[in-house]
């Protein structure tokens, strides 16, 4: 149990580390190939905009953007059961400098 929760936050200390957060993204266009009705078109609309909005990144602050270089290494904070995750991660990232477990 919590193997995937444990490669999803080694995956995301990987990103940040790499640097890869710092790039800007290209937003994604979604197709439309779905065929509707006029009386659902409104509804179908909100629907689509509303799942778009959850789709794109938000953009970073300016203030980030073009920082010199990535993080070097990363600490990981996890509360009740991410505690453990977070404990569990950490063994298998090597730019991982500490980790806080509260309330694990």
């Amino acid at each position: 149990r919590g193997h995937y929760q444990v490669s999803q936050v080694e995956e995301a200390a990987n990103y940040l580390v790499s640097g890869l957060h710092q790039q800007p993204q290209q937003p994604q266009q979604k197709s439309s190939n779905h065929h509707t009705t006029n009386d659902n078109n409104n509804t179908n609309n909100k629907e689509d905009n509303h799942q778009q909005q959850q789709q794109q990144p938000r953009p970073l602050p300016a203030s980030l953007m073009g920082s010199p270089q990535p993080p070097d290494c990363v600490l990981l904070v996890g509360y009740s059961y991410g505690s453990l995750i977070a404990a569990s991660a950490s063994a298998n990232i090597p730019q991982c400098v500490g980790c806080v477990s509260i309330a694990p």
